[in-house]
């Protein structure tokens, strides 16, 4: 499971430095691949051997107008595997801890039988992991006509931040993504939302 380390902010409250560092080492040397999504402590995260893989884009808009595809429905029990493999093959890692308590009030987009993609609007700041583009856009469409989110998507999906530019999203600020060790294989096209600094 991969760790995301503190922001600044986060760094203040869990106090020291070094009690950081340790808690990198530790899972460094448990084989755990290590992630963070720095902002402001770039310079501390290469110290302790991190390197840039890629940035997050931060966009805030309004709410997306628009007709609901009906290929978006609630999940149901028999969902989690099909959830958990494609999540599993988009972060690379398995991670039914974190995607699990949040299934009962999410919604998954459904084609031909097939769980194409989910949305979970209680993992942080709302988590969206597709296998298609088709998903993933009617997924997002779907969250951001719910309420106003700030939108986190990685840099290489290109498709999810050209649709929200073009409903009058705009950049509002960058952050790294950064590794330690050999960096996990993972798909950032095909997530479409970024759940929380720790969950995608």
């Amino acid at each position: 499971m991969a760790f995301s380390g503190p922001a600044a902010s986060d760094l203040y409250d869990l106090g020291h430095r070094s009690h950081v560092l340790h808690v990198l080492s530790e899972l460094y040397e448990m084989g755990c691949p290590v992630s963070a999504g720095v902002y402001g402590i770039e310079e501390l995260y290469k110290t302790l051997g991190f390197r840039k893989s890629t940035e997050y884009v931060y966009l805030n808009g309004n709410q997306i107008s628009g007709t609901h595809s009906e290929n978006i429905r609630k999940i149901k029990d028999s969902d989690y595997e099909a959830i958990l493999r494609i999540d599993q093959e988009v972060t690379g890692e398995y991670r039914p801890q974190i995607i699990e308590p949040y299934l009962t009030n999410g919604f998954v987009f459904e084609e031909d039988t097939e769980v194409q993609g989910f949305f979970l609007p209680e993992l942080g700041n709302g988590l969206i992991i597709a296998a298609t583009d088709k998903a993933g856009l009617y997924l997002l469409q779907y969250k951001h006509g719910q309420q106003e989110y700030t939108a986190v998507i990685p840099k290489g999906n290109h498709t999810a931040i050209d649709f929200l530019y073009q409903n009058g999203f705009e950049e509002v600020n960058r952050v790294n993504r950064m590794y330690m060790g050999n960096e996990v294989l993972w798909k950032p096209e095909k997530i479409f939302a970024r759940g929380t600094k720790y969950g995608g």
